[in-house]
């Protein structure tokens, strides 16, 4: 699994109307350049979670975030129709994202159909800071183009924000050791409940010490149950307990069981925790090639 979801809030979504250019699946092999081996950012080994009932306020799970692998443009990135240009010698970053589209009922926000459009083949994206306040993705289409879409979160961590993208031009890429250090963590962090509903705050922790509010999941434990299924950071299963007034007071991780089942078999715990989430899914699991069928299900980024 080479990324890891972070909830809801920031899967890359791309709406079923089209913008100024829309992203095509690739149907050719793209440079060796764009299968880059980008490595776990955040990094799965680093995962760490709370033992036992949590109160609020409590921190349920931790995993670390470390830089990406590096390129260094070879010639300039064009695309907008030339308006807008990465001048040959930018530093972008190696990140894997997936686009998927759906189709949502607009009075209810129902999702009525889903498809990630990189399933199939699925070359990394190169993201660089394109001006103050902007972060620009390169998404491999043909030998000959590329699609650009703008993203937040800097170049190092970057999130799909919206659909909008243009055409352009296909750079080439040469590859850079990564820089060394630590970025941050991701936690997810116990904020508040009432009778049935948990609600998990995502954050991250950066290097220097500031916490940045990256969105809030509902944890739904509906009439009275005592379990419900978190889908953010990591997907787990929580056991809830509530005080005198029936309201959600505690919750615990009871599975994965533990942080070190997790770090030693994580597609498992994916596999478990999404088919509990939707039971429909499980023949989606019933044969020998989960990790691709993790990757159509559950495949974003932070």
């Amino acid at each position: 699994m080479r990324e890891l979801v972070f909830g809801v809030a920031f899967a890359l979504l791309v709406g079923g109307c089209a913008s100024s250019s829309s992203y095509s699946t690739p149907t050719t092999t793209a440079p060796a350049v764009w299968y880059t081996d980008v490595g776990e950012n955040p990094d799965l080994t680093t995962y760490r979670q709370a033992e036992g009932p949590q109160g609020i306020d409590a921190t349920l799970v931790t995993v670390d975030s470390f830089h990406p692998v590096r390129g260094r443009l070879l010639d300039d990135a064009v695309w907008g129709g030339g308006d807008k240009k990465l001048p040959a010698g930018t530093i972008l970053y190696a990140r894997n994202l997936s686009i998927e589209r759906r189709v949502v009922r607009s009075y209810t926000g129902e999702i009525l159909n889903r498809r990630n459009l990189n399933e199939k083949n699925n070359p990394v994206e190169w993201c660089a800071e394109h001006a103050k306040y902007e972060t620009v993705c390169i998404f491999y289409q043909n030998p000959e183009e590329a699609f650009y879409l703008n993203a937040i979160g800097g170049a190092r961590e970057a999130l799909i924000a919206n659909h909008h993208g243009a055409r352009g031009n296909l750079p080439d890429i040469e590859v850079l050791e990564p820089e060394e250090g630590y970025l941050g963590s991701y936690t997810a962090v116990f904020a508040r409940a009432t009778r049935d509903t948990a609600f998990v705050q995502l954050r991250k922790i950066r290097s220097d010490g500031y916490a940045e509010h990256r969105g809030l999941l509902e944890v739904a434990f509906p009439d009275g149950a005592k379990r419900g299924t978190l889908l953010g950071l990591t997907p787990a299963i929580l056991e809830a307990t509530r005080d005198s007034n029936g309201v959600i007071s505690a919750l615990e991780i009871v599975y994965p069981e533990s942080a070190e089942a997790f770090r030693n078999n994580p597609d498992e715990h994916w596999k478990a925790v999404m088919v509990e989430a939707n039971p429909a899914l499980r023949d989606d699991f019933d044969d020998d090639e989960f990790g691709d069928d993790t990757d159509q299900v559950v495949k974003t980024s932070y």
